[in-house]
């Protein structure tokens, strides 16, 4: 890569850019490139990227102190979302929730909690996340703080419903499919879903259902155990052979939805997964289709953890924390349009990211003065 695909890859924000002043819009693609390309995902660490043109006092004051207001830049770049070229296939809009382990005490919203992927209970932050998928593309659409001792409390099921809300505003009339997992599963966030959005998710066993006219409330784990194997069919996804269940039934709490029971073979003991939706009119493979493509948000969360620091950001300002996030999607949400548009060769993000720092290893010396010179090349065209 040379100087000209380093450029290329600048241009990808000058959108946002030209929002900004010229010395801020330079501290800005300094601090999304040190996302990025340090080794470590620290001020001090993206500052020795730059050979002491940058101090690390700069990137400090640019996320902490200066003036430039995230919520325009937020919306910026929602728009520019928007912006982008739609295709036939439907827009994924991904809710998950992650922890991110911390140790500072006077961090905001940080508290004990239970962290699933650990079994254990650690200190940190609850954040609500939501991701948009589409044509090969992932993007990063909001973070959100879950404060559990907040005086204006908001559970994690609001901020989500926030979040959709949002999407919704930006996508009016894309063909969007919600996807959850069962703990988001409840009819205070479907409720709130506008009619016609389609949503997919799994189901808790201990929940309570009903088949067929005149049927009982019974445990779904109970029905599960009442489906024979001769009535499972074979469903292939992307040459993946699952053996499917399918029926309608009342949920409580939920409304008529049609279940799906999944199995790896069609004598296996052991049910896999059970999903639940709203779009009774599409068929079994088409659904585990859908809500396979959940499983980007994970990656996504790891990625954002183990290569841009999401979960190494210790401020203790707001502000300044969903600075960082923004900064975070965005570096995002720029790796991602690399995979798919210039680096093709790039199985996933991660490749990305090596193919960058390879690249930069070998351009380091007057990297901060070709963002220099990038910059006042944009703004000499917005201002001739």
């Amino acid at each position: 890569m040379n100087v000209e695909d380093f450029t290329e890859i600048f241009s990808q924000l000058d959108f946002l850019c030209l929002t900004m002043p010229r010395k801020t819009a330079e501290n800005f693609l300094s601090f999304v490139f040190g996302l990025i390309l340090a080794s470590e995902n620290s001020i001090n660490r993206m500052a020795d990227l730059f050979d002491g043109e940058l101090h690390q006092s700069t990137l400090n004051r640019f996320l902490t102190t200066c003036s430039i207001s995230t919520a325009k830049l937020l919306e910026c770049y929602r728009n520019w979302l928007a912006s982008l070229p739609t295709s036939t296939e439907p827009i994924y809009c991904i809710i998950d929730d992650s922890t991110l382990h911390k140790s500072g005490k006077l961090l905001p919203g940080a508290h004990y909690d239970y962290d699933h992927t650990n079994n254990a209970v650690c200190w940190g932050q609850k954040v609500v996340i939501c991701l948009l998928k589409s044509a090969g593309k992932e993007f990063p659409f909001g973070i959100e703080l879950y404060e559990k001792f907040a005086k204006n409390f908001r559970s994690k099921i609001d901020w989500a419903n926030e979040l959709i809300a949002d999407v919704l505003k930006y996508f009016p009339t894309g063909n969007i499919i919600v996807l959850f997992d069962s703990w988001y599963c409840c009819i205070k966030l479907i409720e709130k879903l506008p009619a016609g959005i389609g949503w997919v998710s799994k189901l808790r066993r201990n929940r309570l259902i009903r088949v067929g006219v005149g049927g009982h409330w019974m445990p779904l784990k109970e029905f599960i155990r009442g489906v024979k194997s001769w009535e499972y069919r074979k469903a292939t996804v992307d040459g993946k052979a699952y053996w499917c269940y399918e029926t309608l039934a009342e949920v409580k709490n939920l409304g008529t939805v049609k279940l799906v029971l999944t199995k790896i073979s069609r004598h296996a003991r052991r049910v896999s997964a059970v999903l639940v939706t709203n779009m009774t009119d599409k068929r079994m493979g088409e659904l585990i289709c859908h809500f396979s493509q959940r499983w980007c948000i994970e990656t996504c969360i790891r990625t954002a953890k183990q290569s841009l620091g999401f979960e190494s950001c210790m401020v203790r300002s707001k502000k300044a924390l969903r600075r960082y996030w923004f900064l975070l999607m965005l570096a995002y949400a720029l790796l991602s349009h690399l995979k798919k548009s210039v680096i093709s060769k790039a199985k996933t993000l991660g490749d990305v990211i090596s193919y960058l720092k390879k690249s930069f290893s070998k351009l380091r010396e007057g990297f901060f003065y070709l963002i220099k010179y990038h910059v006042s090349e944009i703004f000499a065209k917005a201002y001739c």
